[in-house]
């Protein structure tokens, strides 16, 4: 449980993390992609963290 819970709080700060870059910031990360894959860029950026923060809140419910 202490590894789910710690991966938790990881999760949630990634969260919030995703929803800040900006446009500018994936351009500088992923120089060699398209920029007409941006917003689909950061738009999957965003719906991995929050998939990640379901699984870890769906296994610590089944933990309890």
């Amino acid at each position: 449980r202490g590894q789910l819970e710690e991966a938790l709080h990881v999760a949630e700060r990634a969260l919030v993390s995703s929803n800040k870059v900006t446009p500018e910031e994936w351009v500088e990360i992923y120089k060699g992609n398209d920029p007409r894959s941006i917003p689909d860029g950061i738009q999957e950026l965003k719906d991995a963290a929050q998939i990640n923060l379901e699984k870890i809140r769906d296994a610590l419910a089944l933990q309890k």
